[in-house]
């Protein structure tokens, strides 16, 4: 005898309930088409709603672990203090950088990075 269940029950009561959930089920089976299409819309709409939630809160989750992923494996973060015997030379190579790229923002960043430590007005 189980503690949490009490004593089992008779195998007519367990014919009985098979047999009674074997009428009440229509066909006895049929198949899985046909269980869907008896189903009221208003129930299948729900559970429709439900997986396009789900689904997108697990769109959502990958996006974001995917730009984290990007992030660490793209971005390189360098600090260099002013007090740091290779400032001037970064300094000078990101200066150059900009100019061999021919790019005009890349070279206002440098200027200002520049003018920002040395406390020079370099004409922006």
């Amino acid at each position: 005898m189980d503690r949490n269940h009490g004593p089992p029950p008779p195998p007519q009561a367990q014919q009985q309930l098979a047999d009674t959930l074997q009428a009440s089920s229509g066909d006895g089976g049929g198949s899985l088409m046909s269980q869907l299409t008896g189903i009221p819309t208003s129930q299948l709409s729900g559970f429709g709603l439900a997986g396009l939630a789900t689904f997108g809160r697990m769109a959502q989750q990958g996006l974001k672990r995917g730009a984290v992923l990007l992030r660490r494996r793209m971005l390189v973060e360098l600090e260099v203090t002013k007090n740091d015997d290779a400032y001037p030379w970064l300094l000078q190579w990101m200066y150059q950088r900009g100019h061999a790229l021919s790019s005009e923002a890349a070279a206002d960043a440098a200027r200002y990075v520049i003018a920002a430590a040395t406390g020079l007005e370099l004409g922006f």
